[in-house]
């Protein structure tokens, strides 16, 4: 039997493609894999929590933690700050768990430069661009123009996928969680 090492698991995928239910759902099955909380300078949007769903921080304070070093990787995306906080994966990693980082591609990218860690890239798409939008708009947070944003954004999203170990086609979301949750399992 081989030694258990602790991963990074990216998830990324355009916005409105099902990511936050897929990895809720792969948390709640799997013990050995604890979630990255990221940071943001973005509003909450109605139920999120902070430290929960997010760490939401003032763009100052963002920037100040920049100077730190403290984030594994930061961006600039949809004009908020996202950040991934080096405090998560030393975390996850000290109680001998994976850390899923539910990521954008820019910060899969910087993630991935690091080889201070081994990683699994795991890219979910729709190419039904129709139904994203469908699922933008039922959120009922975003604005006409944060919808047309993000679908612009999608489209370079996509291109991009195969720069990932994994595609996952989200057409049934319990079909998407029982392939990651074996890309899970071989890997553990």
């Amino acid at each position: 039997m081989s030694k258990f090492t602790p991963k990074i698991i990216i998830v990324s995928g355009p916005s409105g493609v099902g990511k936050t239910s897929i990895c809720e759902t792969i948390l709640s099955e799997n013990a050995n894999i604890h979630r990255s909380v990221s940071a943001t300078t973005r509003n909450k949007r109605i139920g999120e929590i902070d430290g929960h769903h997010y760490y939401f921080i003032q763009r100052n304070s963002f920037v100040e933690k920049i100077k730190n070093n403290d984030f594994l990787e930061y961006a600039l995306v949809h004009n908020n700050y996202y950040g991934t906080l080096k405090q998560s994966i030393e975390n996850a990693f000290s109680q001998g768990q994976h850390c899923l980082v539910e990521i954008d591609v820019q910060g899969a990218e910087q993630i991935k430069k690091n080889k201070d860690f081994e990683i699994v890239s795991i890219f979910i798409g729709l190419s039904d661009i129709d139904q994203i939008k469908k699922r933008l708009v039922l959120r009922g947070s975003e604005t006409q123009r944060s919808i047309q944003t993000r679908m612009n954004n999608m489209l370079a999203e996509l291109e991009k996928k195969n720069q990932y170990d994994f595609y996952i086609e989200n057409i049934c979301l319990q079909n998407s969680i029982k392939s990651i949750n074996k890309i899970i399992f071989d890997i553990s």
